[in-house]
């Protein structure tokens, strides 16, 4: 799936407001993009994130990462990144800090 432009503005905007520490997050994104480089990529990181449904701004973001979190934690979808256990969908929006 091609994200469009706008798309990807929303998701840099909503990413700004939803951390408190965005040096942080930006440290993690890095760290995880090191261990998993084949997902150095701001679209398929959008798609694994979104699916194919366009997001409708910044409660919508919010609300799809909440619910994919803990949809990681039940199916243990988790990864190791410097000594934190962290929601795959977690470590790839920290990610998303780095690509955006």
């Amino acid at each position: 799936m091609c994200r469009s432009d706008p798309e990807i503005y929303l998701v840099k905007s909503c990413l700004s407001t939803l951390f408190t520490d965005l040096d942080g997050a930006h440290t993690v994104g890095k760290a995880y993009l090191d261990t998993y480089p084949e997902e150095g990529d701001r679209r398929f990181l959008m798609d694994k994130l979104f699916g194919s449904i366009k997001l409708c701004g910044p409660g919508d973001f919010r609300c799809r990462l909440a619910k994919r979190r803990t949809q990681d934690f039940r199916e243990g979808e988790v990864v190791l990144i410097q000594g934190w256990i962290l929601a795959k969908t977690e470590a790839r929006i920290a990610a998303l800090t780095v690509l955006i």
